[in-house]
């Protein structure tokens, strides 16, 4: 398979999505340019409220690693990564 036609998925499960989100998404700011595809999912209770949240980014072909080592360096983040 070529380099270039690699796709690299990354699954960011935010717990305690209070607590985490802003830390997240300054994260996923500050390396934006890494990221092609971006979807966001949160978990709603029947009373409303929502403590988690999944993202599934799709990051640029050649993308450096450094938004992946940030994210996993956070607490309350859970990393999976797919590659094709």
């Amino acid at each position: 398979m070529r380099s270039d036609c690699t796709r690299t998925i990354l699954g960011v499960q935010v717990q305690k999505r209070a607590v985490s989100a802003m830390k997240v998404q300054a994260c996923l700011s500050k390396h934006s340019a890494l990221i092609r595809t971006r979807l966001g999912l949160h978990w709603v209770k029947t009373d409303g409220s929502s403590d988690g949240g999944l993202i599934v980014l799709e990051l640029k072909p050649g993308a450096s690693s450094e938004l992946e080592k940030s994210l996993r360096a956070m607490k309350d983040v859970v990393i999976k990564k797919m590659t094709f």
